[in-house]
């Protein structure tokens, strides 16, 4: 072994790295790399042969204490398969279907490749809060599992996920665990009830989860029949609590493609007429999505009132009285994704039709402290200039320098004029901060501003 790292250690030498950059800049990175030990087999253990018929491959991924999807798909080697999806997964149930049979039988050879049988069945890491997985290799009647709770962590030869990951990408696990138009015909052709309760619940899964990305599949079990109006109980959805109707959802997630077809099916009405209250409550979660199309189209919107309204009663902070604050104020660089986040074009729209740009949270918080949070520096320069001062307290008392997580716009509010003693811990404990960030800016500024005595 010690033959190995050194081995490893004179390779490091040679290891380069492109630019780490930010806003299309090149910045100082402290790269950390991690390199697991392989404990290899004492000696190699032949696997037993059979039939392509009588293989079977199958991979179990557990539940952790978090949202973690919870399924088994199972691989023969003349390539039929079955899924049967528990929690997290979008589709649950059982599914049987068929694969490419060259693809199956190129899984089986990798039994023998990559000597899995000569492993040991129980790899476990002294961890808590993570999945088990579980390879069950079936040859005719011989079978052998291997148990990876992290066991990379532990010795498990890389071998072991490369075959999980095999067995999810030759069985297409992923249409299932996230919803894709493919596992939706093959439902369909199942003979699936797609006005049935469970239709509605896997709908509503789908549109939930941020990592399914197939809104046409969802589209379609809206255009099929699928229940709008089933909701699921927050402990279903793990650590993705939701916002409410369907339609919600989908706004939230800014899939604007369901938004027409989910109004269509009634979701902004009540007793067959638009809903005040649902369109104003559409248009909230619209903003928190951080979709300007999205939040554009439940404009249009109206029932009692000629738009949605344009303030919320804020009640976020519990040691705060509740008050009507600009809606400006619900959006959430954390609870969208990020590679759609358009925060500033939202904040711009929403002002030019009447919201107070300088207005602030029952919490405190202003456009600039959810500007900062969310390290989007053109909306950073946009609260500047619109008069929200630098060093504006919010939560907790704190300057918007509080929720920065990066150098650029760390030293955009100093040069601005944030005060460092309205930091906890003042302008030494902001230094230290900085010091451990490796913002080398920010600590010559801090030291040009505050030199020692």
């Amino acid at each position: 072994m010690a033959v190995s790292r050194r081995a490893l250690l004179g390779r490091l030498a040679h290891w380069r790295y492109a630019p780490f950059e930010v806003d299309g800049a090149p910045v100082t990175a402290i790269v950390s790399e991690t390199v697991a030990e392989v404990e290899r087999p004492a000696r190699r253990v032949p696997a037993p042969k059979a039939p392509l018929a009588d293989i079977r491959m199958s991979l179990s991924r557990g539940q952790c204490y978090g949202a973690c999807p919870s399924y088994r798909i199972e691989v023969r080697g003349d390539g039929s398969v079955i899924y049967e999806g528990a929690d997290y997964a979008d589709v649950s149930g059982r599914h049987a279907y068929r694969v490419s049979p060259a693809a199956a039988a190129a899984l089986a050879r990798r039994i023998e490749t990559t000597n899995l049988w000569s492993l040991r069945p129980v790899y476990h890491a002294p961890v808590t809060d993570l999945p088990v997985y579980k390879v069950t290799i079936a040859v005719g009647h011989d079978v052998h599992t291997v148990e990876d709770f992290l066991g990379s962590y532990v010795g498990m030869p890389p071998e072991v996920v490369e075959f999980e990951r095999a067995i999810d990408e030759v069985g297409r696990a992923d249409r299932w665990i996230h919803l894709s138009q493919e596992a939706v015909t093959t439902m369909a052709a199942e003979g699936f009830r797609f006005d049935s309760a469970e239709a509605g619940e896997i709908l509503f899964r789908a549109v939930s989860n941020e990592q399914s990305h197939d809104d046409a599949a969802m589209r379609r079990m809206i255009e099929l029949g699928a229940p709008v109006t089933h909701t699921l109980p927050d402990e279903t959805l793990g650590f993705r609590p939701y916002l409410g109707s369907l339609l919600e959802e989908a706004l939230r997630y800014g899939r604007i493609t369901l938004v027409d077809p989910l109004i269509a099916r009634g979701l902004l009405d009540t007793a067959g007429r638009r809903d005040q209250a649902k369109i104003d409550s559409a248009f909230r979660a619209a903003i928190r999505g951080g979709d300007l199309a999205s939040v554009k189209r439940i404009w249009e919107e109206h029932a009692t009132e000629p738009h949605p309204s344009l303030t919320f009663s804020d009640d976020a902070d519990h040691d705060a009285e509740a008050r009507r604050v600009p809606v400006t104020l619900l959006l959430n660089h954390f609870s969208t994704d990020k590679r759609r986040w358009q925060g500033e074009a939202i904040a711009r729209w929403l002002v030019e039709r009447g919201c107070d740009p300088r207005a602030a949270a029952a919490d405190g918080n202003t456009l600039l402290h959810i500007a900062t949070s969310a390290g989007d520096i053109g909306m950073v320069r946009y609260a500047l200039s619109v008069g929200i001062a630098p060093s504006t307290p919010g939560r907790y008392g704190l300057p918007a320098l509080g929720g920065v997580d990066r150098e650029n716009i760390a030293m955009l509010l100093l040069e601005k004029g944030t005060d460092l003693s309205a930091m906890n811990g003042g302008p030494a404990s902001f230094r230290k901060y900085a010091v451990g960030r490796h913002w080398v800016q920010v600590v010559a500024w801090i030291d040009a501003m505050s030199p020692a005595k």
